[in-house]
């Protein structure tokens, strides 16, 4: 009577844990246990030679003769480097996210545009003057500059494009130039 019941909860406890196991082997082991590996090498090859009899020398008399000092400090100095790794590569990681989510998005809206706006676009990316005696113009200005696909500098008081945007903009403006 419980026998279907047992087996799907066997099923989904074996899935649950086949997804632990992967996600050990392939988040744990072989990205941080390999370069937690990486730093200890690095640590052991090339730690000074004062720093290593500096910290063999004080090592107490009842450590086993296999523990050191030295080792211990190996392996703490290869921990932290671990953890700057870590945090570093995880910074890197958000920052690069976040410009490929700001790049695909202007991408997005640049193939929604209208001719007269991607004449806009084009007129800013050749450094030219934008007319604004056509109210067409005038309401494709707003509607780039409300997309943040241009902007007004305040310097010189030209609009200038969005660096996500400027070589796919400049691409297409030399595939449209005689």
């Amino acid at each position: 009577m419980f026998s279907p019941q047992l087996k799907i909860y066997e099923e989904n406890t074996m899935e649950v844990f086949v997804k632990l196991l992967n996600t050990l082997v392939t988040k744990i082991l072989l990205k941080d246990f390999t370069m937690w590996l990486f730093f200890l090498l690095l640590f052991y090859l090339f730690m000074p030679e004062a720093l290593s009899q500096f910290f063999i020398a004080r090592t107490p008399a009842n450590f086993p003769t296999w523990l050191s000092l030295n080792d211990i400090a190996i392996l703490l100095f290869s921990l932290l480097s671990l953890l700057v790794w870590r945090s570093l590569v995880a910074f890197l990681k958000s920052k690069l996210n976040n410009e490929w989510a700001s790049k695909s998005k202007a991408h997005k809206q640049l193939s929604a545009l209208s001719s007269l706006e991607w004449s806009v676009l084009m007129t800013v990316a050749l450094n030219r003057e934008v007319p604004n005696n056509d109210p067409r113009v005038v309401l494709a200005v707003e509607k780039l500059l409300d997309k943040k696909l241009i902007s007004l500098s305040w310097v010189s008081g030209v609009y200038e494009l969005n660096p996500a945007i400027r070589a796919a903009v400049l691409e297409r403006t030399e595939r449209n130039l005689p």
